[in-house]
Formats: structure tokens, C-alpha cells, sequence
């Protein structure tokens, strides 16, 4: 099998998301959760960056799945894999 080359690039994403709780509780969730998610860097824009989480050997044909939106406020480093 030919190896493909990838225009997009595989990028890991660590966020940050809201923390929460179930029931009663005496004290509050401390902090937030710190979040990592891997994928394809389809778009990125002043509010919101975009992965996908698959693609096909067709990517001239934008065929990727999966795809995950987190807002710009939240990420907290984008790290390019190789």
C-alpha cells in the first residue's frame, strides 16, 4: 500500500471543559476537566477550531468523518504530530 500524503495536519488539541456533578454534595467540583482529543485540523477561525477524526485516502474530496468542534476560548495548546 502506497503511502498517502495528508494536506491537513494531525494535530493533538488540550482544552478545557466544564466540570460537573451529580446529587447532593458538601463541596463544589474543583477546577475544570483538562481535555485531550487527535485528529485532522480542518478549519480554525477566531472562535472555533474544527478536527476530524477520519479521514479517507481521498482527502481532494474533503472525505473526512467524525468531526469535533471546540471553541477557541477553551483550547489551550495545539501540538502538530508527525
Amino acid at each position: 500500500m502506497a503511502e498517502k500524503k495528508v494536506k491537513t495536519p494531525l494535530v493533538e488539541v488540550e482544552w478545557v471543559d466544564s466540570a460537573s456533578t451529580d446529587g447532593w454534595h458538601a463541596h463544589p467540583p474543583e477546577g475544570v476537566l483538562t481535555c485531550w482529543s487527535c485528529g485532522y485540523l480542518v478549519s480554525k477561525d477566531k472562535s472555533t477550531i474544527v478536527l476530524a477524526l477520519n479521514c479517507s485516502e481521498e482527502q481532494s474530496n474533503n472525505s473526512f468523518g467524525n468531526f469535533m468542534s471546540i471553541p477557541t476560548v477553551a483550547v489551550v495548546k495545539i501540538r502538530k504530530l508527525k
